[in-house]
């Protein structure tokens, strides 16, 4: 019996240590870089609570789903991006919208996915008829940018009608009771995930096959005082294409393209790329040279341009130098310090034009 006891513990007590320490350290509701690379949350850092004031502004923009698309509608600017541009009441066009002499038109998340893709469309369909803007905002994370602009299809045509059935669509579904089953975390496939990678990590950047890289840096970055950079791996994956020299000069060309089109609707173009976390600290990791620098912001400053240009890399090193926390800690997307620097230097740029 006692044999039999002790075989048991040994196979038991290993899964029972497993399952306490990632019930204390493992969260799936944190930053998307804890979640994705099965992070341990050992600096209990939450960027709600660091921002807590910020996140609890009131939006002062339009949200282009609630907008009866059948009447004339009015606005200073229309912003068409990517998750850098769906923060909500922390993101750069509510700072934006700040000022009461901007209006400000936000595209949702949900209706597109191709920023560049999505204004080509608006052009070849009608929904600028009824909408009337001063100046569109393209924005971009840096890592899709240059592939967007390889990609896209130039012949979609966007209209009113297909908007209104997409976002009819989509608030059926929010009204949908989704039921969800409740996991067994015992033995479920995080769970096992974030023992290994919590192992692996001690040994390789990206714990050998995470989908995020944890690096060491020569000074804290963020409030959680550690010496710790997490960065998606497809920052690190598409340098190959963002630093394609050729490859940035198709994209600029594209958007010269957009640029001059909206030119001829009255619409000015602004274009907004968001530096990857890799990219915006490269300078400060100790093992930097373990990837290559990229190049992307260096390579497109320099080349001819129909359109406005923010270079929110050079900008947000200006203004947010030497302070913590400008990215959020543990996630992808740039903090509400950011967001402020940008959303003031876009004010700056409309009100001088």
């Amino acid at each position: 019996m006692k044999k039999f006891l002790y075989k048991t513990a040994v196979f038991v007590v290993p899964f029972l240590l497993i399952f306490l320490l990632s019930f204390k350290y493992y969260t799936d509701t944190k930053g998307d870089l804890l979640r994705l690379g099965f992070i341990a949350d050992i600096y209990n850092y939450d960027f709600n609570k660091v921002f807590k004031k910020e996140m609890a502004r009131k939006i002062n923009y339009t949200v282009f789903s609630e907008l009866n698309l059948k009447k004339q509608n009015n606005f200073t600017v229309f912003a068409i991006g990517d998750s850098f541009s769906e923060q909500g009441a922390a993101g750069y066009q509510n700072y934006l919208a700040n000022n009461s002499t901007i209006k400000v038109l936000h595209y949702d998340r949900f209706l597109h996915e191709n920023p560049i893709e999505t204004v080509t469309g608006f052009l070849n369909g009608n929904v600028l008829d009824n909408i009337k803007v001063d100046y569109i905002i393209l924005q971009s994370v840096e890592r899709v940018f240059v592939e967007r602009a390889l990609v896209f299809n130039k012949k979609i045509k966007i209209t009113n009608d297909s908007l209104t059935t997409l976002i009819n669509k989509h608030k059926e579904k929010l009204r949908e009771v989704v039921k969800e089953k409740t996991k067994d975390k015992f033995f479920s496939r995080e769970i096992l995930r974030f023992s290994l990678n919590t192992i692996c990590y001690n040994f390789d950047d990206n714990a050998y096959l995470s989908t995020v890289y944890q690096v060491k840096t020569k000074k804290k970055l963020f409030s959680t005082n550690n010496h710790n950079l997490l960065f998606y791996t497809e920052d690190y994956e598409f340098l190959k294409t963002n630093n394609d020299v050729k490859k940035i000069n198709i994209l600029n060309n594209e958007l010269n393209t957009l640029a001059k089109r909206l030119k001829n609707k009255g619409i000015k173009l602004i274009v907004l790329p968001c530096p990857d976390k890799l990219d915006f600290y490269y300078d400060e990791i100790i093992s930097k040279d373990k990837y290559a620098k990229p190049i992307f912001f260096d390579c497109l400053k320099n080349l001819n341009k129909e359109y406005i240009y923010i270079d929110a890399k050079k900008v947000l090193q200006e203004k947010a130098k030497n302070k913590k926390d400008v990215y959020f800690y543990d996630d992808t997307h740039w903090s509400p310090i950011a967001a402020k620097i940008i959303g003031s230097k876009l004010d700056e740029i409309i009100n001088t034009k």
